[in-house]
């Protein structure tokens, strides 16, 4: 270890060393040349800078930047052989990066609680607690990528025209402000994203690029003229799967909120969404499913399918346009349960008062097919209990997702007077499904 103390240092890196300054502004380091090395070299405490390009070395196993600045590229940018570029790993720890990261060649990129300000490169990448003002590009064989709580202001595209295995991401807690470009598997859950583009790698026969997204807002992107794009790459296969989510593209100029190029979608589920425009997947090969979802839009100029082939459509609201089916193998309800959609432009009468009305309802469109449950209102988000979202609501006072034994006590004894717990209508069986789920 070499500890270093204020002032300008200017030398040759010819072994692995540790470095200790006494600060990012006391100490600057600026480093000529890295030569062979065979163990980790660490930077502390100091601001590292380059007077011969970008900080480069095949020989290296790991750099190692902690509370530091790194004014300097890292990695070849423009390597004369794509094996001559960086293949040591990178760890940052509460940094600042001003320089580009090139790393495709088998490094992978460790950051945490940093600030990367420049082009990143990458092989494989672990981000946690960090902000990207720049474009990421992660490699088409790095198979294990995550980034969790943080910031990607630029655009984050996954997946090259090398090798033979699709990029992987795994997204939890972040926000992609500049949009995504999918040609991998990706999950993301509690994110955001100005726009997402799924497409499959050329080089990979047969595979494609699948989505899953939980709980995660997308709006719509201007370039992409959708919320979520599927485009077609050789005939690649890829799969969508939404739960939890939220498409908003009227704020944008973007006209669709699911569009797809792709020839034969083997799989497209949408579950429990809230949605604001037209979807437009004309083919699929398997399941095609929305349920328990809301669209909801104030034009009703369009109609939110087109030229889809629909496999089950029930439990979902759609206010404000209409809806038409031109596949006749359609369910537009499900028998066991009793219960179909709820559409805001067909107003019949529910006499009954038994929640559907009492008329089915002829679908627009080809398929010519009957909703034989239309509901009289939209439908409402459903517990894991098997209650109704605002039963639950009603007795988890404290609103924290969970009931204590208090809570389940002060509910039965408010519910014995008037069969309600806290102005809200809610059954014995109700009740008992609750009691059930917290003694579980």
């Amino acid at each position: 270890m070499i500890s270093v103390g204020s002032g300008d240092y200017d030398g040759e890196i010819d072994k692995p060393l540790t470095f200790v300054g006494e600060g990012p502004e006391e100490t600057n380091i600026i480093v000529t040349e890295f030569s062979t090395g065979s163990t980790t070299t660490r930077f502390f405490n100091t601001t590292i800078s380059s007077s011969n390009g970008p900080i480069h070395s095949s020989d290296l196993p790991t750099l190692q930047f902690e509370d530091s600045v790194v004014d300097a590229g890292i990695g070849d940018v423009d390597p004369p052989n794509f094996s001559d570029t960086l293949s040591a790993d990178i760890k940052l720890k509460n940094c600042t990066v001003n320089g580009t990261i090139w790393t495709p060649a088998g490094g992978s990129l460790y950051a945490n609680n940093t600030i990367l300000n420049g082009r990143l490169e990458l092989w494989e990448t672990s981000i946690k607690d960090c902000i990207i003002n720049s474009r990421i590009h992660i490699n088409a064989r790095g198979e294990n990528n995550t980034i969790n709580d943080s910031v990607c202001e630029g655009i984050v595209s996954m997946g090259g025209t090398r090798g033979s295995v699709l990029t992987s991401l795994d997204c939890t807690n972040t926000a992609f402000s500049g949009g995504l470009q999918i040609r991998g598997h990706t999950r993301l859950e509690n994110c955001s994203a100005n726009g997402i583009r799924i497409g499959k790698t050329p080089s990979i026969t047969g595979d494609g690029a699948n989505l899953t997204a939980i709980n995660t807002e997308i709006s719509g992107s201007e370039s992409f003229n959708s919320g979520i794009k599927i485009v077609d790459y050789d005939g690649g296969r890829c799969n969508l799967e939404l739960e939890g989510c939220t498409i908003d593209t009227q704020s944008t100029s973007a006209k669709y909120a699911i569009k797809s190029e792709h020839d034969g979608i083997p799989e497209l589920i949408v579950d429990d969404c809230e949605i604001d425009n037209q979807i437009l997947c004309p083919t699929h090969e398997n399941d095609a499913q929305y349920k328990n979802t809301i669209f909801e839009t104030n034009d009703a100029s369009f109609d939110y399918f087109i030229e889809d082939k629909l496999d089950y459509i029930v439990n979902n609201a759609f206010i404000g346009a209409d809806i038409r089916v031109n596949s006749d193998e359609t369910l537009m309800f499900n028998e066991e349960a009793k219960t179909g959609n709820y559409y805001s432009v067909y107003d019949n009468q529910d006499e009954d008062g038994d929640g559907i009305i009492d008329l089915p309802r002829p679908i627009p469109g080809e398929g010519n097919v009957t909703d034989q449950y239309p509901l009289a209102s939209p439908p409402t988000a459903e517990h894991e209990s098997g209650v109704d979202q605002d039963v639950f609501d009603a007795v988890d006072q404290s609103g924290d997702g969970d009931v204590s034994l208090d809570e389940l006590q002060n509910a039965v004894d408010d519910w014995g007077s008037d069969q309600q717990i806290d102005n809200v209508d809610v059954s014995l069986e109700d009740l008992r499904a609750i009691v059930d789920w917290w003694a579980s």
